[in-house]
């Protein structure tokens, strides 16, 4: 405990007294009231596939890392075909032991979805994005990406050379 008075040729306004415990105990909760409503940190390995382009034939895998301190309630991917009704993907989770990976120590869990968009019909334009939501109840989700199914073995070939393609992603996610 510290006390501070004021010296006797000054005149005494008053005491003031700081206990240091107090503080902490109060520092302490403050810091886990804002740790409790910070949300998981969701990081796509690979925004977008190569030319924003998969064939009608194959299956579409993404995968992201998730961070959370406390743990995850869920996390999902969904995707969609009209950017408004959402379906939710096969995906599966797990907890990442070695988090040397970020080069530094954390007191988080790591966690690692992997998912894939189910088949999708030739002309189809589809919209994905990670989803989870965390013990404490926060939640988070990944930007939306997007790429384009085309028909392989068709003899016409469509190059999408539009350029507004990344900016209009970054568009659509700012909005968020």
């Amino acid at each position: 405990m510290l006390k501070v008075q004021a010296t006797p040729t000054e005149p005494i306004a008053g005491e003031f007294t700081l206990n240091v415990n107090d503080l902490k105990r109060k520092l302490k909760e403050k810091v886990e009231e804002v740790r409790e409503k910070l949300p998981p940190i969701v990081l796509m390995k690979d925004l977008h596939p190569k030319y924003f382009v998969v064939r009608d034939d194959e299956i579409h895998k993404v995968s992201a890392a998730i961070c959370d301190e406390n743990g995850l309630r869920y996390a999902k991917l969904l995707y969609s075909t009209d950017k408004t009704s959402w379906k939710e993907a096969e995906s599966s989770i797990k907890t990442l032991a070695d988090t040397d990976i970020l080069n530094f120590e954390v007191n988080s869990q790591i966690y690692e979805i992997k998912g894939t968009v189910a088949l999708q019909k030739a002309g189809t334009v589809v919209f994905y994005k990670f989803v989870a939501e965390d013990e404490d109840g926060n939640k988070a989700e990944s930007p939306t990406e997007v790429y384009f199914v085309v028909d392989d073995e068709s003899k016409l070939k469509v190059v999408v050379v539009d350029t507004w393609v990344k900016l209009w992603l970054l568009k659509i996610n700012a909005e968020k």
